[in-house]
C-alpha cells in the first residue's frame, strides 16, 4: 500500500512538472510573438521608408550613370585625349578606338559603387533616434537587349529602439534598350571604313529599326555627330529620350 502511494505521487509530480514545463513555454511563446507583432508596424511605419530612400538613391545613381555612359560615348569620364566637346571620338588618328561594351559595363559599375554612397545621408534618420551599421557597396549591371538590370549589394543594419532589422540587395530595371543602341551605333560607325561611304549620306545604309538617327550639325565639317534616340518612354516616371552621341573624324 505505501509503495502504491509513492508511485501515485510521482505519477502526480510528473504531471505537474509537465505541465509547469508546457505553461512556461506556452508563456514564452506568447510573449515572443507579441514582442514580434509589436515589432511590426515599427518595421513598417519606421524602416521601411529608409528602405525606400535607398532604394530611389540606386534608381537615381543609376539611371545618372546611363544618361552619362550615353551621352559621352561609353564612358563616365572621358580621356582629354579623345574628347570632342561633351562627348568622345570613336575613331580617330586611323584607328578604331571605340570602347568595348563590357567596358563600358563596368565603368558603369564603378560609378554606382562610388556615387551611391555619396546620395545617401542617414544624418536626418540618426537625429530621429536610428542607427545604423553597413559594410561595403558593390553592384553588378547586366545589359540586356531589352532593357537594362542594375543589382546593388549594400547590407545595412538599422536599429530604431529595441528593433533592428537588415536589407541587403536592392535591384532596379531600365527600361533602356542600350546593348540595341550600343549595336547601332556601331553599325554607323562601321560604314566608315566603306571606301564608298558618302560624308554627304551619313546616314544611308544603315536602317535603324525603332530609333531615330540623325547627324548634329558639327562646328567642324570635318567631325560627324551621330545622335540615336529611342523613341520608347521609360519606366519609373521616366520620360526623357535616352540618347547616344559619338564623333567620327572624316579627315583621319
Amino acid at each position: 500500500m505505501h509503495k502504491k502511494s509513492q508511485i501515485t505521487l510521482f505519477i502526480i509530480l510528473g504531471i505537474v512538472i509537465v505541465a509547469a514545463a508546457v505553461l512556461t513555454l506556452y508563456i514564452y511563446n506568447e510573449e515572443t510573438i507579441v514582442t514580434e507583432l509589436r515589432k511590426i508596424p515599427i518595421i513598417y511605419t519606421k524602416i521601411r521608408p529608409i528602405n525606400t530612400y535607398i532604394q530611389n538613391c540606386v534608381d537615381k545613381v543609376g539611371y545618372e550613370g546611363l544618361k552619362k555612359i550615353g551621352l559621352q560615348g561609353g564612358y563616365t569620364d572621358i580621356p582629354a585625349y579623345i574628347r570632342y566637346q561633351d562627348t568622345a571620338y570613336w575613331y580617330l588618328e586611323e584607328k578604331n578606338i571605340q570602347p568595348l561594351l563590357n567596358e563600358t559595363r563596368t565603368r558603369l559599375i564603378s560609378y554606382v559603387n562610388k556615387n551611391l554612397r555619396q546620395c545617401l545621408d542617414f544624418s536626418q534618420y540618426e537625429q530621429e533616434g536610428f542607427s545604423f551599421v553597413y559594410g561595403n557597396i558593390s553592384s553588378d549591371v547586366v545589359m540586356g537587349a531589352e532593357d537594362v538590370t542594375l543589382q546593388v549589394t549594400f547590407p545595412i543594419q538599422i536599429k530604431y529602439q529595441d528593433v533592428e532589422h537588415q536589407y541587403k540587395d536592392f535591384i532596379e530595371r531600365y527600361d533602356i534598350r542600350f546593348r540595341k543602341i550600343w549595336e547601332l551605333a556601331s553599325k554607323y560607325e562601321n560604314m566608315f571604313f566603306n571606301p564608298n561611304f558618302d560624308h554627304k549620306k551619313p546616314l544611308e545604309g544603315v536602317d535603324p529599326g525603332e530609333f531615330i538617327v540623325s547627324v548634329e550639325p558639327p562646328l567642324d565639317e570635318s567631325i560627324l555627330v551621330y545622335k540615336i534616340e529611342d523613341k520608347r518612354r521609360y519606366i519609373f516616371g521616366k520620360v526623357c529620350i535616352q540618347a547616344w552621341s559619338f564623333y567620327i573624324d572624316k579627315n583621319r
